[in-house]
C-alpha cells in the first residue's frame, strides 16, 4: 500500500502541473542533502532567516498538496505559488 500511494502521488504531481514532480523531486533532494538541517543549509547558500521561512513555508505547501497549486475550500479560490 505504501509503495502504491508513493506512486500514486508521483500521478497526482503530474495532473496538477508539469513541474510540480519537478519541485517535489528538489525538495526532497535539498532535505537529504542538509539531513535537515536546513538552518545550515540557509547558512551555506547566503540564505537570511525570513528567506529560509518562506521557502519552508513553500516546501511544506508543495508536499502537503502535492503540487505547487494550492486550492484553499475556506476561501473558494485558486492560490498559484510557484
Amino acid at each position: 500500500m505504501c509503495r502504491a500511494a508513493w506512486h500514486g502521488s508521483r500521478i497526482i504531481m503530474n495532473q496538477v502541473s508539469p513541474e510540480a514532480e519537478d519541485i517535489f523531486d528538489l525538495v526532497i533532494e535539498l532535505r537529504s542533502s542538509c539531513s535537515g538541517d536546513w538552518a545550515a543549509l540557509s547558512q551555506q547558500c547566503g540564505l537570511s532567516t525570513d528567506e529560509l521561512n518562506f521557502f519552508l513555508e513553500y516546501a511544506a505547501t508543495v508536499l502537503y498538496n502535492l503540487g505547487n497549486y494550492f486550492v484553499s475550500t475556506r476561501l473558494h479560490s485558486s492560490i498559484y505559488v510557484a
